[in-house]
């Protein structure tokens, strides 16, 4: 996926849910984000609620964006 997509992407989710959600959780993991359950209760980031858990080819491609965790 194209990393302009991405971002956008992201972007997209902050703004949808006033900056609480991203692709990281607060201490800039991949994995739930207890302030974030607006996909679902146990997939509380948008990279676990897309991709799941431990898909190591979406976790540096997303790093490889120069996506930092925020």
């Amino acid at each position: 996926m194209p990393c302009q997509t991405l971002k956008e992407i992201e972007e997209l989710w902050r703004k949808a849910t006033d900056e609480k959600c991203g692709w990281y959780n607060r201490d800039g993991y991949y994995a739930n984000d207890k302030d974030c359950k607006k996909l679902s209760a146990d997939r509380g980031t948008l990279y676990a609620s897309i991709f799941g858990h431990n898909t190591d080819d979406a976790i540096n491609r997303i790093k490889q964006c120069g996506i930092p965790p925020r």
